[in-house]
């Protein structure tokens, strides 16, 4: 099973504690070792303008160089030297059933504190289903609430980092329009965050599958419909690596590397039972 692993290193550590942070992501598959390995670099704050707009005629972007700048953090940094932290980090992962379905994040935690065994992690998921960035916004002064979780306002406990996820798997139309409202309103979040101190990163989860939604409970789609819905997400996860490259985020690529040539997900990082969440 593919499992997610972020490795976290301090750029600056001042008497405030305030961090900078790189971040190496990369996912693993227990059967074949594979990793893939995401570097971040050069991170920005982040001040969009209210109602600006986040793309320039998004219709005439060329999403094969965004592509082609994408991959290029993808490419393995055997040579980062890791600087040894102590204390504690508070760690936010806003987002939808991309973000929720990670559970407890167990299993990143216990990486974590293998690599930074002085370091004590606190990692919230924040994530729900079936949410849009606009639930994601309100997730930062409400409480959360649902069947299997209760937690206070994101902005409230005060994280080290937010890690946000694109929710592009929970979208509107497949329209220029519509996707820039969608990161209109994530850059919002982001935003907010920066106003409250608090390091971002941005999160392009991994591509949809051909088999997208085949076996998901409920969905009665037929074969046209899912690959059409499929495309959606596509377009979407595409935009956000734009996103993040006009806004200067500071990007988790998940995105590139879980593709094949057909343009479509590689199966293995998609779970069989639904063909939608990571596996």
């Amino acid at each position: 099973l593919a499992y997610l692993r972020c490795d976290i290193l301090t750029k600056v550590l001042d008497n405030k504690r305030n961090l900078l942070f790189l971040l190496i992501f990369f996912l693993t598959s227990g059967f074949l070792g594979f990793n893939l390995w995401l570097f971040l670099v050069n991170p920005a704050p982040l001040s969009p303008i209210p109602g600006q707009q986040v793309f320039q005629n998004l219709a005439e972007i060329d999403f094969g160089q965004v592509l082609a700048e994408a991959t290029k953090t993808a490419v393995p940094q055997p040579q980062v030297a890791q600087v040894l932290i102590s204390g504690k980090v508070t760690i936010a992962f806003l987002g939808d059933s991309m973000i929720d379905t990670m559970g407890d994040l167990a299993n990143l935690k216990i990486t974590l504190s293998q690599d930074y065994p002085k370091v004590e992690f606190n990692l919230l998921n924040y994530g729900v289903g079936a949410t849009t960035p606009v639930d994601g916004l309100a997730r930062l002064i409400q409480e959360v609430v649902t069947p299997t979780k209760k937690l206070p306002p994101l902005l409230t406990i005060k994280p080290d980092i937010v890690v946000v996820e694109s929710f592009a798997y929970n979208h509107g139309k497949n329209t220029s329009a519509e996707i820039e409202r969608h990161y209109q309103i994530l850059g919002e979040i982001f935003n907010k965050l920066n106003q409250a101190g608090i390091s971002t990163l941005f999160l392009v989860t991994i591509a949809p599958s051909q088999n997208f939604a085949k076996n998901a409970p409920g969905v009665l789609w037929d074969e046209n419909q899912r690959r059409l819905e499929a495309e959606t997400v596509l377009a979407y996860l595409k935009a956000g690596l734009n996103f993040a490259k006009t806004q200067k985020l500071i990007l988790v690529d998940a995105f590139t590397p879980s593709l094949e040539k057909s343009g479509f997900g590689k199966q293995i990082y998609v779970n069989p039972h639904d063909f939608i969440h990571p596996s």
